[in-house]
């Protein structure tokens, strides 16, 4: 029983409200209780928990027909059993877009959702709504950097916020109590699935960043 996986048995007796006791192995005690069970099990980040983890999730599948397991990774499981539903930022409205037609993107509502959290009086400009626009199709659409983003506009206007987005990555960051160290910042996120990566993944990574955008297979070869 490795460390990852040792650590998953406890978390998972506890959710299940199973007290482990006895001399059987845990592995052995949550297999038991969930063999005859219908149910659905939702792990997040399980990525902290491969390679050992994937090993244990696959016997408790095996070990329980009725089980089902919902799990969120930045690495796949590479279990056969697996159906993966790969998931990117919230829409954005395409440069082409007006603001108007843009009130329906996900990405927008979210910004709007923070920004009033930290300033109830939030009202963007003309202006300030397009630039708002272009931080969602900057940042992705991903939620952190939404709310990062958002965060600042008690003290800057949308305009300023996509200016200093542009000119540096570290710009996102925030001291919020309850967010955990590794959301406090978009570097800090990065860094995590940078350290996912293995030397040789980093390397071609590295090399791959001369494009901007997608690639085929012909350009990267090149």
């Amino acid at each position: 029983e490795t460390a990852e996986a040792g650590g998953l048995l406890p978390l998972l007796a506890s959710a299940l409200e199973l007290p482990l006791k006895g001399a059987a192995p845990p592995s052995d005690q949550i297999s038991a209780y969930l063999a005859d069970r219908e149910m659905l099990l939702v792990l997040d980040n399980v990525e902290q928990l491969l390679p050992a983890g994937a090993s244990l999730l696959q016997a408790l599948l095996g070990a329980a027909p009725d089980l089902k397991l919902l799990l969120t990774s930045r690495v796949a499981l590479n279990l056969r059993a697996e159906h993966r539903f790969p998931l990117g930022g919230l829409p954005s409205p395409p440069e082409t877009a007006t603001v108007a037609a843009g009130d329906d993107y996900s990405a927008l509502t979210l910004f709007r959702q923070a920004a009033q959290r930290v300033d109830p009086r939030f009202a963007p400009s003309p202006a300030g709504e397009e630039a708002m626009a272009a931080i969602c199709r900057l940042v992705g659409g991903l939620p952190l950097a939404l709310e990062l983003s958002a965060a600042w506009t008690r003290v800057m206007s949308c305009t300023a916020i996509l200016t200093q987005i542009r000119e540096n990555v570290d710009f996102l960051a925030a001291t919020f109590h309850d967010l955990p160290a590794r959301h406090r910042s978009l570097r800090a996120v990065l860094q995590q699935s940078w350290a996912l990566l293995n030397p040789a993944a980093q390397r071609a990574l590295a090399r791959l960043a001369i494009f901007r955008d997608t690639f085929t297979l012909d350009a990267a070869l090149a």
